[in-house]
């Protein structure tokens, strides 16, 4: 896919700054959008979920939890709002719905279902992996964007990703000092969390991700 320029919803975050000056140094015209209906088909969107899925042209089922990614933890879909307490939540027909938590006791947390359900793990630190075409291209911690991780989790796990796959791999090491697949997200609207040694990586991560989302749409 020829990308020639840059498309901004117009948040004004992290990921738009990198954005603009990575069109900035390779000459590429970019302009903030905010109607996604006015996006050049073929230019970059970046922006939130429900701006992009709109140049997308459907909203995005989420893939928490593909079959390939090894999870010790139970985790679970189902259409009405659980029984169970103390479990994690999040909606499991499209990204953002709501946020995430762990259900505790009260009606006023209940939301509308379909909802994933997984077995809450204390996680002590998190970070995430970026991955285009299988392979991991980026990775940092939340807590510390400036820090780049240099602990990967083991080689059998990068062996499980699929060559094709693209998107984001959140992990995270329990108490026990466990490594364990957070959940994994499509490549778009992805937040980012590296150095700015390695900008360029993520908006070629995001190009990589942009192409495969186009193709995914159309299978």
């Amino acid at each position: 896919m020829n990308i020639t320029g840059i498309a901004l919803q117009g948040l004004c975050g992290r990921e738009e700054t990198v954005a603009i000056e990575y069109a900035m140094r390779h000459n590429l015209p970019y302009r903030h959008i905010p109607a996604p209906g006015n996006v050049p088909q073929d230019w970059l969107p970046v922006g939130g979920v429900p701006w992009t899925e709109a140049i997308l042209g459907c909203k995005i089922i989420p893939e928490y939890y593909p079959d390939w990614a090894p999870l010790r933890r139970s985790v679970w879909r189902q259409e009405t709002w659980p029984l169970r307490t103390g479990v994690f939540i999040k909606p499991a027909d499209r990204y953002k719905r709501f946020t995430g938590f762990i259900y505790k006791y009260t009606n006023k947390e209940r939301k509308k279902g379909p909802v994933w359900c997984s077995e809450f793990w204390p996680f002590i630190r998190e970070w995430r992996l970026y991955v285009a075409t299988g392979k991991v291209v980026a990775s940092a911690y939340y807590e510390a964007p400036e820090c780049i991780i240099n602990t990967p989790p083991p080689q059998s796990f990068w062996a499980s990703i699929p060559t094709t796959w693209c998107g984001a791999i959140d992990m995270g090491v329990h108490g026990n000092g466990d490594i364990e697949v957070v959940e994994c997200q499509h490549p778009y609207a992805i937040g980012w969390y590296g150095g700015s040694e390695s900008n360029d990586t993520y908006i070629q991560f995001l190009l990589t991700g942009w192409e495969y989302m186009c193709k995914y749409i159309k299978s």
